[in-house]
Parts: structure tokens; C-alpha cells; sequence
């Protein structure tokens, strides 16, 4: 969720007028006079703009559950939707059965802003139980509390999953980064298998942050309907072996940075900076583009040469996560957990260099 929120943005002026007016001299004997006139615009004002970031979101996670429904359902050779899986989709915001009249899916292409209030915006948003917040309500997103977005338990060698979010500008374009950083890392003690892992112990010890694999993305066709076309077309991917290598491939997961890689470079300067406009002059450090979709990710303090803002004029922006935990993993990391905070963070565009706060 978004961790930061500006609400002055660059100024506007209403109206400002001085003074109209004429004179011109008339000579005689011992007089003169001139001719005179003003005209006034009072009540002048000057008003700070704003600048809001709003958030809507889907989260999938691809586990035993929706491995299982997943091979049911395509059966014969014939693929299954992943989008589609019922145990596959944890939440999304907003949720029509949270009275919210649309799904995520749904949200308008063009003129976003028309549906702003469908949009995340305040902590409250996250409370599903909240009048007023349209975020799926299951034991995922509240147990006694609010939960975190991506909240994982048991999570196995195999397992992956992904966020899209929708991120919305309506009153002025602003410079965006990826922000957060882990929180912290637990090791719940040690089963007989990973004592005897050489990997979970001394000095090179490895941890679920060092094995995850994690992949900022952003979506850049209308809509965000890239990441849907791949995984509504993978022709002839019948089983979950079969899925996850084909998830690997397509978002290159098998060499992305690792958690821990990934939350040092959120925790560095601003973030991970995005770049409204990602096919057009330099690309950030590390970027490679995929059928249509732009995976970013910048080592700590990377910065794009030819950073261009976001601009909800444009369409909402269709940015993403992705992670896995590859199958060559396992007894080292059992047990282990590990916490993230991940958000986005925006500054006004206009006198602004997009090298984050402090830096300008």
C-alpha cells in the first residue's frame, strides 16, 4: 500500500490582475487636467494544488490449493486461467461484494479519475470491516485485525505469486517510486532437516529473504492487459511444474534480485524510481523489457537518465510484484518467515528533478 502521500503539489494561479488605466495631459493658459480611469479585479487568490495518490489492487497466489484446482481444470490440455482460479485469488480492491458495484478487472481504461472514489486512500481502506472501504473481507485481509496485503503462511518450494495495482494521479503527474524494506526476519526455530542443511548455519546461513525471488513489473498496455494475455495463453500448460517454469521464464524470475537484494534497494534514497514513460530515452539500470510489459528494478540509488512523470491523463498505472520461491530451495529455509513493507511515493512533477526528497 502506499506509504506516503503529498497533498501540496504545484501551485495554481485563479487570477491576478493590477491596475487598467489611461492619462493623457491638456495644456493652457494656467490649468491642466488629465484624464483618468481604473479598473479593479479584487478578491485575487492564490491556491496550492494537490497532489493524491490513490491504489486499487488484486493479489494471486499460486499454492497447493490453486496448484490442485488449477490441474483439475485443465484437464485434457487445455489451459486454465490463473486470473480465473477461485483458490488463487486471495483479494482485491475494489471488491463487488464489498458494495464496491465493480471489480478491479472492471475499472475504467480511460479517465480513470472518473471512478476515483472506487480507489484506495486512507489507512481506513485497508480495514475491510471499515464503512466505506471496498477491500475483500476474508481471513486473508482480517483475523482479529487488519492484515497486511501480502500475508503468506506455509509457503513452499514451487509457490508464487503476484499483485497488480492501479495507481491513479487526478490532480497533477508526480515522480513515483517503489518504497519499503523488510521488517524482519524469523527464524521459528529449526527442524531436524535444516539443522542438517550446511546453508542454515555460520556464516554463509541463507533465509527466506535470500532465496524469494522478486520482480518490480509495469504493465504498459491499456488496461494492464498484458500480464492477462500471458496468463490466459499458456498453450498446453496443464500441470503446476509446468506452470511455474513458464511464470519464471516470462518474468525472468530465475536471475531477479532476491528478497533481501529487493527490500535493500526499496530502502535506499526514495526507492526503486519508476519511470511514467519506460520506453522512451534511457532505461533504468537492470530493466529489460517483455511482450508489451516493462519490468523495473534499479540497484540502491539507480536513477533512469530520461525519467519521465505519471499522468493519470495518460490511463491509470498498471505496475505489479511478483515473487517465487524456486523449487531448489528447501531445507535450509523451513520455518522461516519474513515481513515487508511495500508502498509507492510520489512528488509533483513540475520543479522537480525526480531525484527524490533531500535530493533536489
Amino acid at each position: 500500500m502506499k506509504d506516503h502521500e503529498l497533498d501540496l503539489s504545484r501551485r495554481r494561479i485563479l487570477g491576478a490582475m493590477g491596475t487598467i488605466g489611461g492619462a493623457a495631459a491638456l495644456g493652457g493658459a494656467s490649468t491642466m487636467a488629465f484624464f483618468s480611469d481604473s479598473e479593479e479585479f479584487a478578491n485575487n487568490s492564490l491556491t496550492a494544488g494537490e497532489l493524491d495518490l490513490k491504489l486499487a489492487w488484486e493479489e494471486q497466489y499460486f499454492g497447493e490449493q490453486a496448484e490442485d484446482q488449477f490441474q483439475n481444470e485443465s484437464g485434457g490440455g487445455a489451459t486454465a486461467n490463473l486470473l480465473s482460479l477461485s483458490d488463487a485469488r486471495l483479494e482485491r480492491y475494489p471488491d463487488p461484494t464489498q458494495g464496491a458495484g465493480t471489480s478491479f478487472e472492471q475499472l475504467a481504461v480511460s479517465d480513470p479519475c472518473t471512478q476515483q472514489s472506487l480507489y484506495a486512500d486512507t489507512p481506513d481502506d485497508l480495514d475491510p470491516t471499515q464503512s466505506g472501504s471496498f477491500r475483500t473481507e476474508n481471513d486473508d485481509t482480517y483475523e482479529g485485525g487488519v492484515k497486511p496485503l501480502i500475508s503468506i503462511q506455509d509457503a513452499k518450494p514451487g509457490d508464487f505469486g503476484f499483485t497488480r495495482f492501479k495507481l491513479i494521479l487526478c490532480d497533477n503527474p508526480g515522480y513515483i517510486w517503489s518504497t519499503g524494506g523488510i521488517q524482519s526476519i524469523e527464524e521459528n526455530g529449526q527442524t531436524e532437516p535444516e539443522r542438517k542443511d550446511p546453508q542454515s548455519s555460520g556464516a554463509q546461513a541463507l533465509t527466506i529473504a535470500d532465496e524469494i525471488r522478486i520482480r518490480v513489473f509495469q504493465d504498459l498496455t491499456p488496461g494492464g492487459t498484458a500480464v492477462s494475455n500471458f496468463f490466459s495463453g499458456l498453450t498446453g500448460v496443464t500441470t503446476g511444474p509446468e506452470l511455474i517454469d513458464a511464470v519464471l521464464d516470462f518474468f525472468q524470475l530465475r536471475t531477479a534480485p532476491t528478497l533481501q537484494e529487493f527490500s535493500d534497494a526499496l530502502s535506499s534514497g526514495a526507492g526503486i524510481p519508476l519511470d511514467g514513460e519506460p520506453l522512451s530515452g534511457a532505461q533504468p539500470s537492470g530493466t529489460t523489457i517483455q511482450n508489451n510489459t516493462i519490468f523495473l528494478y534499479d540497484l540502491p540509488g539507480g536513477q533512469a537518465t530520461e525519467r519521465e512523470c505519471f499522468d493519470t491523463a495518460a490511463g491509470a498505472a498498471n505496475l505489479g510484484i511478483v515473487w517465487a520461491l524456486p523449487v531448489n530451495h528447501a531445507n535450509e529455509i523451513q520455518g522461516d518467515s519474513v515481513s515487508l513493507d511495500i508502498g509507492y511515493y510520489t512528488e509533483q512533477c513540475r520543479h522537480n528533478d525526480g531525484s527524490g526528497i533531500g535530493n533536489t
